[in-house]
């Protein structure tokens, strides 16, 4: 596979080791690479810690054979999730697993000000439970176009680089300062669109910025029901309604990193106003918040008690399904742009209500071609809350720039 190709050979010895222990003639034989060249790659991970050698006797004459074993307890990235509720962040090791997770309301507050008391609140519990939280790098998502949105970048830059130890960033912004306010930013110099085309996701040294959606949509390949297929549209349902399609070429991103906004699109038969000012969005029925506002009910939860209770036929259901049908037909049109493998719906609508998923199946299908036979697949997400934060640390430890998407999940298979 291409992304076998690609992935470098410290990734593949990791990969390796992610396995079973080995001795360095073993992994040299399995990796197809001289001893030399492993030998210079080992050392890289073991001076990071990342890689651990001990000798054990055998019981025979001469040395005993050195054992290669990956050590999963030391820290590689940090991802930071914000959405329009809670922030999420986690520490993760070299292969993506889980070390130190921490939550924290939004409420009304700046992005700036969760995002650095999220990053605080990180660094202390990784110190608590014994995380050495130095790590190489940190990814951010946040639930805006980031390209169009210059403050994104530099209050993020600078706010990574003042809580995490080892994570370098230059004093871009005047502290307090909110993120959307680029023109009113200290210092700022918006990047040339040569850095801003499609799939560039914003950086510095150590620092990955995108959007959520686009965090979230790498997590669901690399780990999560779409981790054993080529190609997939993620769809976010929540209080917005965004997307992303990533294949082996490309993370879709856009010139300003406005081509997740699937919630914008048109729905032919829609009268409502959208806040962005258009009529008939898919948010103005399809979002968690246009549903419950439709329904009367103030959580998912509710939603889908009242759903259990009611006849399929009644006012509730017919909400729901409609909301199911207009997510179809927009998923439709992307797919027929598009032509991914699988959809997968991400948010707590596909996750509580039982019906909404093969709802969005059935109608999705019928706004396809007939004579192509397709019969795309939708599912659920089977990442817990935990998949954006990890999916931008999964950003964080690769460069994710044009055409590389292919060189971070490439690996998976």
């Amino acid at each position: 596979m291409v992304g076998s190709q690609l992935m470098s050979l410290s990734e593949r010895i990791v990969r390796a080791l992610a396995r079973a222990e080995a001795t360095r003639i073993a992994l040299s034989k399995d990796l197809g690479v001289s001893r030399t060249t492993l030998n210079r790659a080992l050392a890289g991970l073991m001076e990071d810690g990342f890689v651990k050698a001990s000798s054990r006797s055998d019981g025979r004459q001469g040395r005993p054979p050195e054992s290669l074993r990956l050590d999963r307890s030391v820290a590689y990235t940090a991802g930071i999730a914000l959405s329009k509720q809670v922030g999420r962040g986690v520490i993760v090791n070299r292969v993506g697993e889980v070390l130190v997770a921490v939550r924290l309301e939004v409420a009304a507050r700046s992005w700036c000000d969760v995002l650095r008391e999220l990053c605080g609140v990180l660094l202390a519990e990784a110190r608590r439970v014994g995380v050495d939280p130095r790590v190489r790098s940190v990814g951010v998502g946040v639930p805006v176009p980031v390209s169009a949105n210059q403050s994104v970048f530099q209050c993020a830059r600078r706010i990574v680089g003042e809580v995490f130890p080892e994570v370098g960033a230059e004093r871009c912004c005047a502290d307090g300062e909110e993120l959307g306010r680029a023109s009113e930013c200290s210092g700022v110099k918006p990047m040339g669109t040569r850095e801003l085309r499609v799939g560039v996701t914003g950086r510095w040294t150590d620092v990955t910025i995108d959007n959520i959606v686009t965090m979230a949509a790498l997590g669901e390949a690399r780990w999560g029901a779409a981790m054993a297929v080529p190609s997939l549209l993620y769809i976010q349902l929540s209080a917005g309604i965004g997307s992303c399609v990533v294949t082996p070429q490309l993370v879709t991103g856009g010139v300003v990193g406005a081509a997740s906004e699937l919630g914008h699109t048109v729905v032919p038969g829609l009268t409502g106003t959208c806040y962005c000012g258009k009529v008939g969005c898919l948010e103005t029925v399809a979002s968690v918040s246009a549903i419950l506002k439709a329904s009367g009910t103030d959580s998912v939860e509710e939603l889908a008690g009242l759903l259990v209770e009611e006849s399929t036929d009644g006012s509730v259901h017919r909400i729901v399904a409609r909301a199911a049908r207009a997510v179809g037909l927009a998923a439709a049109n992307a797919v027929l742009m598009t032509n991914p493998e699988i959809v997968v719906l991400g948010g707590p609508l596909p996750r509580e209500v039982d019906f909404f998923v093969s709802e969005v199946h059935r109608s999705l299908n019928e706004y396809l071609l007939p004579a192509l036979r397709w019969d795309v697949n939708v599912v659920q997400s089977n990442m817990d809350e935990w998949g954006a934060a990890r999916g931008a640390a999964l950003a964080a430890s690769q460069l994710l720039a044009l055409g590389d998407a292919e060189r971070i999940l490439g690996w998976r298979a």
